[in-house]
């Protein structure tokens, strides 16, 4: 069996790991960096994305309507010129076809489909009826997703022990997967501020000086225009956060209360595992949500993944405050709380949506 391997900055030496216990497999491990892999794929990449044809490859070949899905999910590529962008899709497709011609792998393991370049790879494998197991740590503690697109894959038939355990743990009250204790003041916030924009200045310099600018490993960071790019100004979120939140949800009947749990951003379980690419727009999805729902009389409790705090902004508090009867509930509320006191929950996916389910099915 022949296996390929994509990895990822600062984790190729788990993956190595990986490879080493395959003995039964011929295993190669491929990147976007000198960090260990057997194969850097970047020599290749700038081969074919300084030939002339590569923006027409990509248009011709791969297709513009599939080109125009690959940029709206991407966060590097929807916040750079069509151009550039059409000739990075060109360029990666072309490269990654070649690995694939090479290596003829049975299959390919990586993370989850998260940007531009394993998005490509997926594609191409779907095309030529390869695997693409993607894997990540699940939202159980010791527990594993395989997953490419958030699509579900039968692993094994839990037992009653297990389904037992994992609904006390999710149905838990102060149930929070990946979050960390933390405060939401200004210190914490011009802290994330600081750490984000002084990873950007060290990852573009390294891109500098390593003669790289286009890897993607450097240029997915936060940057000045981006859609995602926090300012100064972002810390006005906190004038929005309603205190007395508690007791204006006591004052609406609960056929009426909404929760909607917003959720860390940009994600891949947003930009790629809806598949509608409206709703993925999440932004112009949640304020129709809130226009039709608060026009006829639901009252949206909105909630944001505590993560967020330092790195969400403050657009989409400023474009809902304009409607009436939505309140924005503290980041420190468990979203546990909100799915037990109210009648409905929306969400993209991920956590709060399993939390949902569960509840739904319990009651």
């Amino acid at each position: 069996m022949k296996v390929i391997i994509f990895t990822r900055r600062n984790i190729t030496p788990r993956w190595r790991y990986i490879a080493n216990q395959l003995s039964c497999a011929e295993v190669k491990v491929v990147g976007l960096l000198d960090d260990g892999c057997d194969i850097n794929l970047m020599p290749s990449f700038y081969e074919f994305y300084h030939r002339q044809d590569t923006e027409s490859y990509a248009l011709t070949v791969v297709g513009e309507d599939k080109c125009q899905e690959i940029i709206r999910r991407c966060r590097l590529l929807r916040n750079l010129k069509k151009s550039i962008a059409l000739k990075l899709i060109g360029a990666f497709w072309l490269t990654l076809e070649r690995l694939i011609d090479q290596s003829q792998p049975d299959v390919l393991l990586s993370t989850l489909v998260d940007f531009y370049v394993p998005d490509i790879l997926q594609r191409i494998l779907e095309q030529r009826k390869i695997r693409f197991i993607g894997m990540c740590a699940g939202i159980l503690k010791n527990q594993m997703n395989f997953s490419a697109l958030g699509e579900y894959n039968f692993i094994r038939e839990p037992d009653r022990t297990y389904m037992d355990w994992a609904e006390k743990e999710i149905l838990k009250p102060t149930f929070s997967p990946w979050v960390v204790s933390r405060k939401y003041n200004w210190n914490e916030f011009a802290r994330s501020k600081l750490f984000w924009d002084a990873r950007s200045i060290l990852l573009r310099m390294q891109s500098f000086w390593n003669k790289d600018p286009l890897n993607p490993e450097y240029m997915i960071t936060h940057q000045p225009g981006d859609d995602y790019y926090i300012r100064w100004s972002d810390w006005k979120i906190v004038n929005y956060l309603d205190t007395k939140w508690e007791e204006k949800l006591r004052s609406v009947v609960f056929d009426k209360r909404v929760f909607i749990g917003l959720q860390y951003n940009p994600e891949c379980s947003t930009d790629y595992w809806v598949r509608d690419l409206k709703l993925a727009d999440w932004i112009s999805s949640i304020t129709e949500i809130t226009k039709v729902l608060t026009a006829t009389g639901f009252t949206i409790f909105l909630k944001d993944h505590p993560s967020m705090f330092g790195l969400r902004r403050k657009d989409i508090y400023e474009i809902l405050s304009q409607f009436k009867d939505v309140i924005f509930v503290p980041y420190e509320v468990k979203s546990q709380e909100l799915i037990d006191k109210c009648k409905t929950t929306f969400t993209w996916t991920g956590t709060i949506g399993i939390q949902s389910a569960w509840l739904v099915d319990v009651r």
